[in-house]
């Protein structure tokens, strides 16, 4: 099943640990927030389960690192993105 295109990205960057949200390419929107470790698992109301692809690796090491971010913010995104909506971590 191919998943249509929607408007939405979110970039996150673990530099300035800010994730920001756009639309059809426009910054719409910027959230703060963490990474998290293996050793301090959190869990809160929401969880985007991603699908990692990459044109450079061919393996990932089984990192179970998470990106925290307030439950406000989440909820919101939640509310507004359609699954499928690419993410980029950098």
């Amino acid at each position: 099943m191919e998943l249509a295109a929607v408007p939405y990205r979110l970039e996150i960057s673990t530099t300035s640990n800010e994730l920001t949200l756009l639309r059809e390419g426009v910054e719409t929107r910027t959230f703060p927030v963490a990474a998290g470790h293996a050793d301090q698992p959190r869990y809160g109301r929401f969880a985007y389960g991603l699908f990692t692809y990459s044109e450079v690796l061919n393996e990932f090491g089984g990192s179970h690192c998470c990106i925290l971010m307030a439950s406000a913010d989440i909820t919101a995104l939640t509310e507004l993105l359609p699954l499928g909506t690419p993410v980029v971590i950098s």
